[in-house]
């Protein structure tokens, strides 16, 4: 890693963990009628920062968070005052995954992925954001439908426990990424503004379970989504992409100039600029009027801490090397 980047990648660190709570958790994304995301943002981060030495004592920190505030029920939810979710759950699961393997800790991890394929329909081999049976009135909404980015998120969780003891549940998450993906080779997402999120995760996944003809199908999508106006955000998953489907090699002059443009575009305190790219659709769109509750527009949420796109950035600069 050049001098450059190296400097960049260790100030984005400083400027995560700087942010860090006592207690050990971070936050971002604040919705007004929930507040601000701690159980997922901070699963999401640390996962970002699991392979840098540096940062080791804070995931850790954040990992022992984590464990002692899982849900009632089980699983990880927006923040801890939510109902589980899928996505939540699988990224803490990856987090926890990535850790060295005890004999304690492989316990924890089945129990954790047995929970998480609960999220999983039967009828489309995709992943629901939120169960139906704990959803309420929302059990006809899209919230609990299956979504693109959470399958694929998922699906990268349950490779990273077992891929044999899931088998079938990897097998079914294919299918239903290969029956959803577009004929330009990019799937939409529920939950974000664009098809970046959802595409570069579903490439991801459909690599490293040897679908290299619809990942890279993916692949060329994102490439024709490259310029130098892209946001970091998305900037940064279009090289996570291209660096898992190459090991940083077929694809390495493209991505050494998407690094380049990302390294320029820092901000002096290590963290990059933010847009609003969480998307919160309206959870009463699909309900009969009678049984909707309050007036809840579909609105774009921004990162506002710089948390998520910088831990984005953190997570995809080391796959260039």
């Amino acid at each position: 890693m050049g001098k450059e980047e190296k400097t960049a990648l260790n100030k984005g660190i400083d400027f995560i963990c700087a942010l860090q709570n006592e207690k050990g958790y971070w936050e971002d994304f604040n919705i007004s009628e929930v507040g601000p995301s701690n159980q997922w943002v901070t699963a999401y981060i640390g996962c970002s920062l699991i392979n840098s030495d540096i940062a080791l004592k804070y995931v850790k920190k954040a990992a022992d968070w984590l464990l002692a505030s899982e849900l009632l029920g089980g699983g990880w939810g927006y923040n801890d005052n939510t109902l589980a979710d899928a996505d939540s759950t699988s990224n803490a699961l990856r987090m926890l995954a990535s850790f060295n393997e005890t004999n304690e800790n492989r316990e924890l991890l089945c129990r954790l992925a047995d929970f998480l394929i609960s999220f999983q329909d039967n009828d489309t081999g995709g992943f629901l954001t939120y169960r139906p049976d704990s959803a309420g009135v929302l059990a006809q909404s899209g919230w609990c439908r299956s979504e693109i980015s959470v399958t694929a998120m998922a699906g990268l969780a349950l490779l990273k426990v077992d891929k044999k003891r899931y088998r079938n549940n990897l097998l079914q998450i294919k299918n239903f990424l290969h029956k959803t993906q577009f004929k330009n080779g990019s799937w939409e997402s529920y939950w974000w503004n664009g098809r970046m999120y959802g595409t570069s995760l579903a490439a991801s996944f459909l690599w490293q379970v040897g679908e290299s003809t619809a990942a890279r199908k993916g692949i060329e999508w994102i490439i024709g989504q490259l310029d130098p106006l892209l946001s970091p955000f998305d900037t940064a998953l279009a090289l996570s992409a291209l660096g898992i489907a190459s090991n940083g090699q077929e694809y390495r002059e493209i991505m050494g100039k998407g690094l380049n443009r990302l390294t320029k575009v820092q901000h002096d305190d290590g963290g990059w600029g933010s847009e609003s790219i969480l998307k919160v659709p309206n959870p009463y769109e699909n309900l009969p009027p009678w049984e909707r509750t309050g007036n809840i527009p579909t609105r774009l949420v921004q990162d506002q801490n710089r948390l998520f796109t910088t831990a984005t950035v953190i997570g995809a600069l080391p796959l260039f090397y």
